[in-house]
């Protein structure tokens, strides 16, 4: 009986022992997700638009780390997927909205275990420039002067009428006060070009300026010209 008793105990502890238990630890994620849609006016997603993901290195840096570049879907989304809860530069150099190239440029928060959807339409990446066009002789306004805004990364070698025209960002006319109100897509240089409506020719302008406006941003300028 004693020798039987004891096989039983033996057997038992080895099938208790080929039994395997495995311990998974649970733990809370401690990252996020970014999902970021860029659409037009009327809220449709925009395609195949680059957009650069940077590390948060200060409003002011010079330097960014590239984190991750991807190209909107279908829908204009892109999901950046995992990532650790912190604020991101979010940056797109080129969105044609209406015949217009905007830059994007916003800091989105990205949380613990929580998903950011952030929409957002690229022409509100826009600024509010008023020039005021004065004659240099005599400081009277100038009206029915011609306005172009041009970006500067389009200029070559020929600076003309003819050729702004091409170019330009904005197109308009001075009213009867010498001023003209122009919202154009910020974080990009411009150079402002002034001209005879009659005889096309460019009037030289006495105080050159190249803007550069941050969203939102509202700048006023006073431009002396002659012909």
């Amino acid at each position: 009986m004693k020798p039987k008793l004891v096989f039983l105990l033996l057997l038992s502890v080895v099938i208790i022992s080929c039994k395997k238990t495995t311990i998974v630890d649970v733990a809370p994620s401690n990252s996020g997700k970014l999902i970021y849609k860029l659409t037009d006016d009327a809220g449709k997603g925009l395609p195949g638009v680059a957009i650069s993901l940077f590390a948060y290195e200060g409003v002011y840096s010079d330097y960014q780390i590239l984190l991750d570049k991807q190209v909107t879907d279908v829908n204009g989304q892109i999901d950046f997927g995992d990532l650790n809860p912190d604020k991101y530069l979010i940056r797109a150099d080129s969105v044609k909205v209406n015949d217009l190239t905007y830059v994007v440029h916003e800091y989105v928060e990205v949380s613990v275990a929580a998903t950011t959807r952030r929409e957002v339409k690229a022409t509100d990446f826009s600024a509010q420039l008023t020039i005021t066009v004065r004659s240099y002789n005599d400081e009277k306004p100038m009206k029915s002067v011609g306005v172009m805004v041009v970006p500067t990364n389009k200029i070559y070698n020929e600076y003309t009428t003819a050729s702004n025209s091409k170019i330009a960002d904005y197109k308009g006319v001075t009213n009867s006060s010498g001023l003209i109100k122009i919202k154009i897509p910020c974080y990009k240089q411009y150079k402002i070009y002034l001209y005879d409506l009659v005889t096309n020719s460019g009037y030289r302008i006495h105080d050159v300026f190249d803007f550069f406006l941050e969203k939102d941003e509202k700048a006023n300028s006073i431009m002396r010209i002659s012909p």
